[in-house]
């Protein structure tokens, strides 16, 4: 629709008209700024290429207000790169820029706040105001309900191509009974409150329950799997620890390889462990225990005290 109202494309039946000149009439571009959604970019060209690019189709000179515009908005530093290097939101920028430099009778803009950042949004929006207030109209397409009825003085409801109803949005929340925003007015009107599964909304209320229950379940897991890995562990140098006393006391050797050898003062030419342990050895011995009691109990606590959802 905004693609036939802007004159991009002909409408199948019917006419548009801008200050009482048909849309096709050259002539009436001059009254019309539009700054679409798809950014439809030269991205070959400049930010400032771009701008004069604008200037030279509507045959106005309009340089100086496009630096305003660009400056207000944060991208007048970019105007000499190309346009392939802009950002989503620099090109959303460049684009309003184009739209409102040749000051228009109608600004036509189609999900405006997308890709903007709050602060430039807040921006947009005071210009908004301000273009208002010079006695000229704006005409927004956003599904930003909450948007739309914060800044819009009339809101136009539109369902599969038909207009569904039409008015202030405070008058369109009291005329419907039950809404509370504009998106239950438009929930309601269109049908699309009774499209949503009963079952659907009947389990709302059990979604952060299982939420909580999903984050527990996942804890839980991580500490089973540590514990698990910590026993194994500590069942291989527990035993290691009963083959070297066994083999200390009763006069054997232990042959060790790699770290092992230096936990138990193994010199690297010496064939076998000299059954003298220095304290960093012992110490790991104790630490050892000490983890696979507590990965005994963490398990033993798991198998206890595990979590049980609600059958469905």
């Amino acid at each position: 629709m905004l693609h036939v109202l802007t004159g991009l494309i002909p409408p199948d039946a019917g006419s548009v008209f801008i200050h009482d000149l048909p849309i096709e009439d050259k002539a009436s571009r001059a009254c019309l700024g539009f700054a679409p959604d798809d950014l439809p970019l030269p991205t070959v060209l400049t930010g400032l290429e771009y701008l004069d690019l604008h200037d030279a189709l509507r045959s106005r000179r309009d340089h100086e207000r496009a630096r305003v515009l660009a400056h207000v908005l944060g991208i007048d530093g970019a105007l000499g790169r190309q346009i392939a290097e802009y950002s989503h939101g620099m090109k959303r920028k460049i684009q309003l820029v184009a739209a409102l430099m040749h000051r228009p009778q109608l600004l036509v803009l189609d999900e405006p706040f997308r890709g903007l950042d709050p602060d430039t949004a807040s921006v947009l929006r005071e210009l908004v105001a301000c273009f208002v207030g010079s006695e000229r109209a704006v005409l927004v397409a956003t599904h930003d309900m909450l948007r739309a009825e914060r800044d819009c003085d009339v809101v136009t409801i539109l369902d599969r191509g038909r207009v569904v109803v039409s008015g202030a949005p405070t008058e369109l929340i009291s005329d419907v009974p039950g809404a509370k925003s504009l998106e239950d007015v438009f929930l309601q009107l269109t049908g699309r409150y009774h499209e949503i599964d009963p079952s659907f909304a009947s389990d709302r209320e059990s979604f952060p329950n299982e939420g909580v229950t999903l984050v527990k379940d996942i804890t839980q897991l991580i500490i089973s799997l540590f514990a698990g890995i910590v026993t194994g562990m500590a069942v291989l140098f527990i035993g290691l620890t009963a083959a070297v006393s066994y083999a200390y006391l009763s006069g054997g050797q232990v042959y060790l390889p790699g770290i092992l050898r230096a936990w138990f003062s193994v010199e690297n030419d010496a064939p076998a462990l000299n059954f003298e342990p220095n304290g960093a050895g012992m110490a790991v011995v104790v630490l050892v225990v000490a983890l696979s009691c507590v990965a005994v109990a963490v398990r033993s606590g798991r198998r206890s005290g595990g979590v049980t959802r609600p059958r469905s």
